[in-house]
């Protein structure tokens, strides 16, 4: 395997250039390895590329790093490996083996990209994963970016919306008798 007949010598073969191969004895021509797949010079047969790397044509003899926002995964069409978007709430750097989730407190409600973003003032993301944020509820708050909870108002002060960045003193005369109001 590896090495074809050569026509013009028959007592001689010759090996399979880079990027192609010959799976079995007496073959008298090579085959180009599919994209996704490469082989070295008398190659028997192609090699699927290592998790987060891919070739991008047929013939090849060495893999790339997918890029940034992509990972490598399995075609079901050709049966190859190729390169795939990360989903929303994954990301990742380019030849990574894996998306990884956003972590807590960030969010990415895109596919195919590289880095996470920080929920705003008033927000969080509760889990790893996120494609988005929640607003902090009613009597709740959160001043900070990225953050994954929210916190009760102190007593004495209140929020009666969500999505705040900040508690507000009760007015003189009222006050609040518990946590979170």
């Amino acid at each position: 395997p590896g090495k074809i007949t050569d026509t013009s010598n028959a007592d001689a073969c010759s090996s399979c250039p880079a990027g192609k191969h010959a799976t079995t004895e007496g073959s008298s021509t090579c085959s180009t390895c599919p994209a996704g797949t490469f082989s070295q010079a008398g190659a028997g047969g192609c090699t699927a590329c290592d998790a987060g790397r891919t070739t991008f044509a047929e013939g090849s003899d060495s893999c790339e790093s997918c890029p940034a926002g992509k990972t490598s995964g399995i075609s079901n069409v050709t049966n190859t490996t190729v390169c795939v978007d990360c989903v929303a709430g994954r990301m990742s750097q380019a030849g990574a083996a894996e998306c990884s989730l956003c972590e807590a407190g960030r969010f990415q409600s895109d596919s195919g990209k590289s880095s996470c973003d920080a929920c705003a003032t008033g927000e969080y993301a509760p889990s790893e994963g996120s494609s988005s944020c929640l607003r902090c509820d009613s009597g709740k708050y959160q001043g900070g970016t990225g953050q994954f909870e929210c916190l009760a108002c102190d007593l004495g002060k209140f929020i009666n919306v969500s999505g705040s960045d900040s508690c507000s003193s009760c007015p003189a005369g009222t006050y609040a008798p518990t946590e979170g109001s």
